[in-house]
C-alpha cells in the first residue's frame, strides 16, 4: 500500500518536474520543441510531454512497473496510479505552478 502511495506521488512530482523543466526558458525547453516539430500534431504529443494531466498515463505506467513487483495485481493498480496521480499533479500544477 506504501509502495503505491509512492508510486502516485512520484509520478505527480515527476510530471510537474517535467513540465516545469520544459517551460519557456528552461533546460529542456529545445527538447519540447523539438519534440513539437516532429511529433506535434500526432496523439502522443501530450501524453509524451505537452499535457499535465495526460503525462501519468506513461509515466504512471513506467514507475509503476519500475517499483512494484510484476504480478496481475497491476492490472488494477496501474489504472489506480494513474488517476490518483494525474489528479495530484492537475492539483499542484493549478494550485502552484
Amino acid at each position: 500500500m506504501i509502495a503505491i502511495f509512492g508510486c502516485i506521488i512520484l509520478t505527480a512530482l515527476s510530471v510537474n518536474g517535467m513540465n516545469i523543466a520544459t517551460g519557456e526558458g528552461m533546460i529542456l525547453e529545445p527538447l519540447k520543441k523539438f519534440l513539437h516539430s516532429k511529433i506535434g500534431s500526432k496523439k502522443i504529443y501530450k501524453p509524451l510531454i505537452g499535457c499535465v494531466k495526460c503525462m501519468p498515463s506513461i509515466y504512471g505506467t513506467a514507475i509503476c512497473l519500475l517499483m512494484l513487483p510484476i504480478t496481475i495485481n497491476l492490472l488494477y493498480i496501474i489504472p489506480i496510479v494513474i488517476l490518483s496521480s494525474s489528479t495530484i499533479a492537475t492539483i499542484i500544477h493549478s494550485q502552484y505552478i
